[in-house]
């Protein structure tokens, strides 16, 4: 190393130091620059930026810390709802832009609340979010409120997985200004519009209040189902507003001479949020720079812009001193780091980037927290919450570690010139082939909070500290190093959750912890450190603590201490229960509708002393040989209940009462499944080249309908594309996009199979919740070039006789090429579609088929033809067929007298229809073989 170079690193060295008012320990910080970075923004300023100048005040009790910020997309100055009051509003166009208040404890509203707010839905009606402030994955918690096109619907969540404990829907959709008022009083919840209770009152079934993320108005909290109208006068309280309290807010906001303005009412109800939304958005520029320690020097000198938050806690270690920062993101800001457009920046060979970073996990987009751009290099998280380095036009390096959990995490991209490597929390984590080189990219600037070529796309949430970007590829112990240079104080990522298990039972406490090696740990039960004892208690210095052959003695208050060099943490405080007498901790479903003559299983999850004993009940009758946990069953006609008993030592327990409706067969069902809607039921549709999906034989047909339940409505027949069904990338073969057979014809010409063989399928579809019986099942596909096309088979348990051959799909080799009548692609067995007589729903009413390319066309073509549906047609009669000889003649009788007799000189076909023939019929004999069947 050359002596300018090193006093260039020992002088970034002194002024970090200084920078950090001579903390104790600055390991973390002499690690990077001993590896000479040209770019290091430690991210440790304290100075903010002026604030943005997209702020939604808040005017309520809570303070301007819950002031919110307008996307960019948000129109603002829009007419207001008040009839005398030239307050303006705020309108959100559907697709993009909301508004984000960021999470503070005030936000978890706890019983009683009111929402209230100025709605219109200027006459939109798809599914849309007002006002939001929960957690919208699964669990989910926190209450909402949608436009759902008939109504206004106020909802609440229990964290019972997307299940509500509350929903009520009222009012009117349409383009006028309503007053819309959500309450929940600890109970009950209300919905009133324009001063009017709409729906309600209806008691909840439980409320758990939002977990940890942000307020949203024009948006779910996740960023989904965007609003499309304008909101005005947001109104959020910690009590119930009386009924005349909402009629006089109503009433004030349509008066053309209200007692007082509008603002003064709300005001002096004392919300905790109220955000009136006349705000116009201004632009504002920042000083306050990011200082470059790296040797680039103050040339790429990072600026906070507007909307950032520096001083942030940062990552937990005591390398990187006496205070750690890390500077927050928020997308609704549209704050970033610039860290210039540098040609000097411009890194087109070898390269490190390295960061930490904490994410936001209830934000599921692809966001970038550091990027030049596509062009050059950038450093993401995607909607499932992997990690991604990106270089120039090289497949992305994704990572295989979820890390999109709020907590730290350390990141390092290295391409070396030949592959990419992606390590994080110090280890490799995925490395991928690099062949192109990175590509300079001056027209966009190094981002920290997003991504150059995105602003305002991709922008960042959460918090990034600790940058630095190197002009060689770092080792995999020089990475390591680095992440040991932060010395993390142990922490814990993932808490140990409570258990309840039977007397004997086994099961296990764990938690995760993050932390500078090495790690010990050990486990507390009370203030009581626990030890190993053999035959129940093992694991108890690991981070998972094992109870096996658990005793009462083993219930109480569990916590996990965790050690290392830097410190201790202690988990939160867990509670074990052990019981004895049996217990239901999963009751068999109910409510469950199907056929009558279709099994269905029940089910039951129980604890207590083993051995545990059960016995199922069908009303007060016990079942015979009914003693598993599982009860597999065949309804018969009408409404069955049904019980189970569970028995050990100590007791017995009666499970909740499960009811299996079982429905009447319908004498005719037609059901139909088209892979651009994916639905059930009556209908067609055109697919591609003008064929048009009709009744069979190519008619236009009546379809009956699908089969009803009576009392709720319940389409019972479902259709599901199981896997497969499309092509051509390795994501498609698991879980195949179905529309993309629509479209699309794969391995063509090519001699190879695509993604499937007859003995290995591509695809499969399973038609469920049919009936019992007999069906015709006609499948679509539409063939190419003559003699190209696709096989279909069904399922050993669903029998059924292809109509024309199992390769009937071949469409040169057997009809020749489609068959144009008046200029349109005419249905033509062969060439559209395959039928399948005699097929049989199996014992659960599930008819499966399955899909793969043909082989074995004469031209020597390969390759499978777009998939576009299929037809089920319920029969209701087997058709029977008879033959007796007399006088050199064969008599054949058939029923029903409607079906088609069909004839072949070859048992294995194929068969065709004999025109005009009527039951009975008379047929001389000649010589040779002659085969009948007929077809229903």
């Amino acid at each position: 190393m050359s002596k300018t170079r090193l006093r260039t690193i020992l002088s970034a060295a002194l002024v970090l130091g200084s920078g950090l008012a001579a903390q104790a320990d600055n390991t973390y910080s002499n690690a990077v620059l001993s590896l000479s970075p040209v770019a290091y923004w430690p991210l440790n300023e304290t100075t903010p930026p002026p604030l943005a100048g997209n702020i939604a005040s808040n005017l309520g009790t809570a303070g301007s810390t819950y002031d919110g910020y307008y996307a960019s997309t948000v129109t603002l100055g829009v007419a207001g709802a008040l009839t005398a009051d030239s307050d303006t509003a705020a309108s959100f166009n559907g697709s993009s832009g909301y508004i984000d208040i960021p999470y503070g404890a005030a936000e978890s509203q706890s019983a009683p609340f009111t929402v209230e707010a100025w709605l219109n839905a200027e006459g939109n009606t798809a599914t849309a979010c007002a006002l939001s402030s929960g957690q919208f994955a699964s669990p989910r918690a926190g209450w909402l409120l949608y436009n759902v096109g008939t109504g206004w619907s106020f909802r609440l969540y229990n964290q019972n997985g997307t299940a509500t404990s509350l929903n009520l829907t009222g009012g009117t959709i349409d383009a006028n200004w309503h007053h819309i008022v959500a309450e929940f009083d600890g109970t009950n919840g209300y919905l009133y519009q324009d001063g009017v209770l709409v729906a309600g009152p209806t008691a909840a079934t439980g409320y758990v209040s939002n977990p940890g993320i942000d307020l949203t108005i024009g948006a779910r909290s996740d960023g989904g189902f965007i609003f499309n109208g304008s909101i005005d006068e947001v109104g959020i309280y910690t009590n119930v507003l009386a009924a005349a309290d909402v009629l006089a807010h109503y009433q004030n906001g349509t008066s053309s001479s209200p007692a007082e303005p509008y603002s003064s009412l709300i005001l002096a109800k004392k919300p905790q949020f109220y955000y009136r939304l006349d705000e116009s958005l201004t632009t504002v520029t920042s000083t306050v720079l990011a200082t470059n320690y790296g040797s680039l020097g103050s040339s790429v000198d990072g600026t906070y812009l507007p909307g950032t938050t520096p001083a942030v806690a940062g990552p937990n270690g005591k390398g990187f001193g006496n205070t750690s920062y890390g500077v927050q993101f928020l997308p609704a800001t549209g704050g970033y780091v610039d860290c210039t457009g540098s040609s000097d920046l411009d890194i087109i060979n070898s390269i490190t980037v390295v960061a930490w970073f904490k994410g936001a996990p209830a934000d599921s987009r692809f966001q970038s927290f550091l990027g030049r751009g596509d062009g050059s290099w950038r450093a993401d998280v995607d909607a499932s919450g992997y990690a991604h380095f990106a270089d120039g036009s090289n497949p992305d390096a994704t990572g295989t570690t979820f890390v999109n959990d709020g907590n730290w995490h350390f990141f390092a991209g290295v391409y070396d010139g030949a592959t990419n490597y992606l390590y994080l929390d110090g280890a490799l984590n995925v490395l991928g082939a690099a062949s192109a080189a990175i590509n300079g990219d001056e027209s966009h600037d190094l981002v920290i909070g997003g991504v150059g070529d995105y602003i305002p796309g991709r922008s960042f949430k959460g918090s990034v500290a600790q940058v630095a970007v190197f002009t060689n590829a770092l080792t995999a112990t020089q990475i390591q190093k680095l992440y040991n240079a932060a010395e993390l104080y142990p922490a814990v990522v993932s808490e140990p959750k409570g258990l309840s298990l039977g007397l004997g039972a086994s099961d296990s406490l764990s938690a995760t912890v993050q932390g500078a090696p090495t790690l010990t740990y050990q486990w507390f039960q009370g203030a009581s450190k626990l030890s190993d004892v053999t035959g129940n208690i093992s694991g108890s210095a690991t981070s998972t603590l094992t109870i096996t052959n658990a005793q009462v003695s083993n219930g109480g208050n569990y916590t996990l201490v965790a050690n290392n060099s830097f410190g201790s943490v202690t988990s939160s405080i867990v509670t074990v229960t052990v019981v004895p007498t049996p217990y239901v901790t999963v009751p068999p479903s109910s409510n469950t509708v199907v056929y009558a003559g279709n099994q269905v299983s029940l089910n039951v999850v129980a604890i207590g002393a083993v051995p545990l004993s059960y016995q199922w009940y069908k009303g007060s009758t016990a079942i015979s040989g009914a003693t598993a946990t599982n009860l597999v069953l065949t309804p018969a006609l009408g409404t069955n209940l049904y019980k189970v008993v569970i028995t050990n030592s100590y007791g017995s327990y009666t499970s909740s009462v499960a009811a299996v409706v079982g429905e009447a067969s319908p004498a005719t069902l037609v059901v139909n499944y088209s892979v651009v809607s994916g639905y059930a039921g009556p209908g067609a549709y055109s697919d591609p080249g003008n064929n048009y999906w009709n009744a069979f034989p190519g008619t236009t047909g009546v379809a009956t309908g699908p089969a009803y339940n009576s009392a709720t409505n319940l389409t019972l027949v479902s259709a599901t594309l199981d896997w497969g069904f499309s092509s051509g990338t390795t994501a498609d073969t698991t879980n195949g996009t179905a529309s993309d057979l629509l479209s699309y014809e794969y391995a063509v010409n090519s001699g190879s199979p695509g993604i499937g063989t007859a003995d290995a399928p591509e695809g499969e579809l399973l038609i469920s919740d049919l009936p019992q019986g007999t069906y015709k099942v006609y499948l679509y596909g539409a063939n190419y070039d003559g003699d190209r096309g696709s096989l279909f088979t069904l399922a050993a348990a669903n029998g059924g006789e292809p109509d024309l051959g199992w390769d009937a799909t071949t469409n040169g080799a057997v009809l020749g090429v489609n068959a144009i009548v008046n200029g349109v692609d005419a249905f033509a067995e062969g060439d559209n579609y395959v039928l399948y007589t005699n097929v049989v729903a199996d014992v659960y009413g599930n008819i499966t088929v399955y899909y793969t390319p043909d082989l074995n066309q004469f031209s020597g073509l390969s390759g499978e033809a777009p998939f576009n549906g299929v037809q089920a047609v319920l029969s209701t009669v087997i058709p029977t067929l008879g033959l007796q000889y007399a006088s050199g003649n064969v008599i054949l009788t058939w029923t029903p007298a409607g079906a088609a007799l069909q004839s072949s000189t070859n048992v294995a076909g194929p068969f065709t229809t004999v025109t005009g023939a009527t039951s009975p019929y008379t047929n001389a004999v000649t010589g040779g073989n002659a085969f009948f069947r007929v077809k229903n």
